[in-house]
């Protein structure tokens, strides 16, 4: 169940590795949980920046979408146009 956890939010293998030492730890090892929120933070930050990339590209295709719209709606309106296809 770890080890899917891990992969889910996109863990490698040794920071899986590194989460079975936690899971074994007791509660009062402050140090490794300090670190496993740094693990997800880290984690937390690459998914937010992913995210943004995301965003910026989907904006792009939408733009580039609409622009080829316009320019085939203008081309079938065209007079030059009928008679062909």
């Amino acid at each position: 169940m770890l080890i899917l956890r891990g992969k889910r939010i996109g863990l490698s293998l040794q920071e899986i590795r590194e989460l079975f030492d936690l899971y074994d730890a007791d509660d009062n090892n402050a140090s490794q949980l300090q670190e496993f929120i740094r693990l997800l933070q880290q984690r937390e930050r690459q998914l937010l920046d992913q995210m943004e990339d995301i965003r910026l590209v989907l904006k792009e295709i939408t733009q580039q979408r609409q622009q080829c719209e316009r320019l085939l709606a203008r081309r079938r309106k065209s007079p030059s146009s009928e008679g062909q296809g």
